[in-house]
């Protein structure tokens, strides 16, 4: 089933467009611009509780092969990424039970037993706490994100910039929409 809400347009990087960020990282390293970290997202793979006794906890992100997963498209086609043991970079592909374009659509999904989703911590930080989802997989996270807000450097930088820069960093100072939600790691 596909349900796509058409007043949200959701942007997935292409491999160029990820090749775009990653020079551009370099460009603002020699440039004037200030990138000011903020924060950490973990991307994780969740479930609801009645999925997970339906067809239980995959061990590996391979299992997910077999099962109903939500996809959220277009990114959500091209597989889901994780991290192995080894450290080596895994691309699962997964087939979609259920596929949407509207983040709070594929969590509601998520959390009504359609499949499993991958998100970012903060997407799903409010249904982890309350239970309607669990995280599964976690061993196989990629490194978390990071989110940086980025300005141009000047003396004279405007007060509403640097009020917005401060409100920020205030408002995000020590973020992690998952610390209070408990993480199952496979035993070593």
């Amino acid at each position: 089933m596909r349900l796509f809400n058409s007043t949200t347009r959701c942007v997935a990087l292409t491999p160029e467009g990820q090749r775009y960020l990653d020079d551009t990282r370099g460009v603002l390293a020699a440039s004037s611009l200030v990138a000011l970290p903020l924060t950490t997202l973990r991307h994780v793979v969740v479930a609801s509780p009645a999925l997970l006794a339906a067809h239980g906890a995959p061990t590996h992100p391979r299992a997910l092969r077999g099962l109903p997963c939500v996809r959220i498209l277009p990114h959500g086609r091209v597989g889901w990424h994780f991290v192995d043991a080894d450290g080596a970079t895994l691309r699962v592909p997964v087939e979609g039970g259920f596929d949407v374009n509207h983040i709070a659509t594929a969590v509601e999904a998520c959390v009504a037993g359609l499949g499993f989703g991958q998100f970012l911590s903060y997407q799903v930080a409010e249904p982890l706490r309350a239970g309607r989802l669990r995280l599964v997989l976690a061993d196989f996270e990629q490194a978390p994100r990071p989110v940086h807000v980025v300005y141009p450097h000047a003396r004279l930088l405007p007060l509403r910039t640097r009020m917005f820069v401060d409100a920020l960093r205030r408002a995000l100072a020590g973020f992690d929409p998952l610390a209070d939600v408990p993480v199952t790691r496979r035993s070593v």
